[in-house]
């Protein structure tokens, strides 16, 4: 375990953090208001979704890869990201050890959550129990209030990964972009297809990927290459009227 007296200022937020929307930029840029510049920020996120274990039929579809995670809370201010995979047994801790061994790496002196975290087995812990274990552990509890965003149609609704994944669902990914702050990102493999593109002129690539999909349509896109280019592009989703 880290030696208190010589530890820098840390403070760490833990959750799932798939899409890294504007509630999750909100909770580490609190934490780093809470270390300064010199101190540490933590983000623990669970990859995959711990539905994937307890539920598989339930998990929820993925928004973001781990390692475009990663990029995205240092982004917004993490100096590290520790990946948490949902075992058997890590899902089968009590609130208590949990925070245990949460302290036992990180030393943390304020725990960085949203109203609606919970942990442990069962889900049993809250930000009430986040708060006793922190008089226990010695850190302190600090709750993020929610973010609020106007969507296009003048709704205002609270940032949420299940927000964005209806919304994408839905073909809005304006709305999407204003949850995420940034458009939406589809992010993966390009596989060879029947090479049409080349008879037409416009170049095509077939994106295999396990990101959440939108709606079928045609949509205004950028598309960034391996290499860094960067270039204008319409992304066709569902069916190939064109062709069959």
């Amino acid at each position: 375990m880290p030696d208190p007296a010589n530890a820098i200022p840390t403070a760490v937020t833990i959750g799932n953090f798939d899409g890294v929307h504007l509630g999750h930029a909100a909770l580490v840029h609190r934490a780093r208001d809470l270390v300064g510049a010199r101190g540490r920020v933590v983000a623990i996120a669970f990859d995959p979704h711990p539905f994937t274990r307890l539920r598989p039929a339930a998990a929820p579809a993925r928004l973001t890869g781990f390692t475009r995670r990663v990029e995205l809370l240092m982004a917004a201010g993490a100096d590290e990201v520790v990946r948490l995979e949902p075992t058997d047994e890590l899902l089968a801790t009590s609130p208590e050890a949990f925070m245990q061994s949460v302290r036992e790496r990180h030393a943390p002196s304020w725990l960085v959550e949203g109203p609606d975290f919970h942990f442990g087995k069962g889900r049993a812990g809250g930000v009430l129990t986040l708060a006793r274990l922190g008089r226990e552990l010695g850190y302190a509890t600090i709750v993020v209030d929610p973010v609020e965003v106007a969507l296009g149609d003048h709704l205002v609704a609270r940032a949420s990964s299940s927000l964005v994944r209806w919304l994408v669902t839905q073909g809005r990914v304006r709305d999407a972009a204003l949850v995420l702050g940034r458009p939406y990102e589809l992010a993966g493999e390009v596989r060879r297809g029947d090479r049409r593109g080349r008879t037409i002129g416009f170049p095509t690539a077939n994106l295999a990927t396990d990101c959440l999909l939108p709606a079928d349509g045609v949509y205004a896109a950028t598309a960034t290459l391996p290499g860094g280019g960067v270039h204008r592009a319409a992304v066709n989703v569902g069916a190939r009227p064109t062709f069959s």
